[in-house]
């Protein structure tokens, strides 16, 4: 803890035994900060307070809204507290990171208002953006790019088309830096396909019936890393994509695509 290592959550759900150790993070940060002030200690008290912000943003013991919504909250009282020492011209870095961790935090939260939630959140990975160059960070930019394609594919405000197209912007901008895929990016590479799949699937502005195509051609993308074998369980998800976007397919013969998309769906 003196060290003040990073929590991370965004790759999958925490098991029994590491939601523990962040739960035991908590509480030793916690008294951290009872040790380290501001006014005497204000780098490692930032520190303490935004890894603090990413252990509530991760723990994952109780997953109960009520609960969930609590810890939301908190880590955003964190990294707001965070950026009082962690700016911009002080410290680039680190206001870079806690910009990312507000947008995710405000793109999940229970409580206040979804759509302006989203608006927050979007604005956070923007400024992130400002910092976090193509050039400087090329796979935590394509990350970028992924979660504003999240934000604007499920928007409240605005037309949802347009949120649409914005959203498949984004992910083929993260798909351009993912690629061609290497060991440390084929999941995020694939994963962002699937996205760009969905997002084709439900766009219904412009040729539909070229964007129901694209849909499939991504899902096929996707599956090159998600394999049977190597990913199952997104495998199997890509299979029901598959057949979805079969069932609704406009060009080619109806009963083929009919045929298709039961051979995927079982």
């Amino acid at each position: 803890v003196a060290k003040f290592g990073l929590f991370s959550c965004d790759v999958a759900p925490l098991s029994s035994a590491p939601a523990l150790a962040f739960e035991l993070g908590v509480e030793s940060l916690q008294q951290v900060l009872q040790v380290y002030s501001r006014e005497a200690n204000p780098v490692e008290w930032a520190r303490a307070q935004a890894t603090l912000g990413n252990a509530y943003r991760c723990r994952t013991i109780d997953t109960a809204a009520g609960v969930v919504a609590s810890d939301q909250e908190a880590a955003i009282r964190c990294y707001e507290e965070a950026l009082q020492v962690e700016t911009r011209e002080a410290h680039p870095a680190q206001w870079f990171h806690t910009q990312v961790n507000l947008g995710l935090v405000y793109r999940d939260r229970i409580n206040g208002d979804a759509a302006s939630n989203a608006e927050v959140s979007i604005r956070y990975f923007e400024r992130a953006l400002e910092v976090g160059t193509r050039e400087a960070k090329p796979h935590v930019w394509a990350s970028l790019q992924a979660h504003l394609g999240d934000s604007h594919r499920f928007r409240a405000a605005g037309d949802a088309g347009l949120n649409t197209e914005e959203a498949i912007r984004y992910y083929e901008q993260a798909l351009q830096a993912y690629s061609p895929p290497t060991e440390a990016s084929a999941v995020a590479w694939a994963t962002t396909w699937v996205k760009v799949g969905q997002a084709y699937q439900v766009l219904l502005r412009g040729d539909i019936v070229a964007h129901k195509e694209a849909s499939i051609y991504c899902y096929k993308q996707a599956v090159k890393v998600n394999t049977r074998t190597a990913r199952p369980e997104p495998w199997a998800q890509i299979q029901q994509h598959l057949g979805h976007a079969y069932n609704s397919r406009i060009s080619g013969d109806m009963g083929s695509n009919k045929e298709e998309a039961i051979r995927y769906f079982t």
